[in-house]
């Protein structure tokens, strides 16, 4: 996990979710189905664009807003406790971009990322600086020393 963490990728810890799930670029969703059968087999239901896609969605981004990020320590990982709440490099590296004018899509692409990627950090970024807008979260960003 730490070396996934330090390439870039995003990993957050909760406590509880409501059910396990796998969403794939708001493209599908795999659900997992509780095992009844006697062989014991898992199974699952594959979601594609529809209502129920949507909710599965909205549900994963809300649980995901909620989650603390894990961090790289020179052992191995640690969660970063509610109170800490601070950008990650991720983010600190779109935010560079975004100041220098690039465009979502541009930041994006220059980041390897989806642009959908962009979009979270960008809401996190804005949430964290309790920013409405993204001139608030430049102004904030620079107040806050994170530039």
């Amino acid at each position: 996990m730490r070396a996934a963490i330090t390439a870039g990728l995003e990993l957050r810890l909760v406590e509880n979710l409501p059910l396990k799930m796998v969403v794939s670029d708001r493209e599908r969703a795999m659900v997992p189905l509780d095992v009844t059968g006697p062989c014991g087999e898992p199974s699952a239901i594959v979601v594609h664009r529809s209502g129920l896609l949507t909710a599965l969605v909205h549900l994963f981004e809300k649980e995901w807003d909620h989650a603390r990020p894990l961090h790289p320590t020179p052992t191995g990982v640690r969660v970063q406790a509610a109170t800490e709440q601070q950008p990650t490099e991720g983010e600190l590296e779109l935010l560079a971009l975004l100041l220098a004018g690039f465009s979502d899509r541009r930041a994006a692409s220059q980041l390897g990322v989806s642009l959908r990627t962009v979009e979270r950090r960008t809401r996190r970024l804005m949430d964290l600086a309790g920013a409405e807008s993204r001139l608030q979260l430049g102004w904030h960003a620079a107040r806050a020393g994170w530039l």
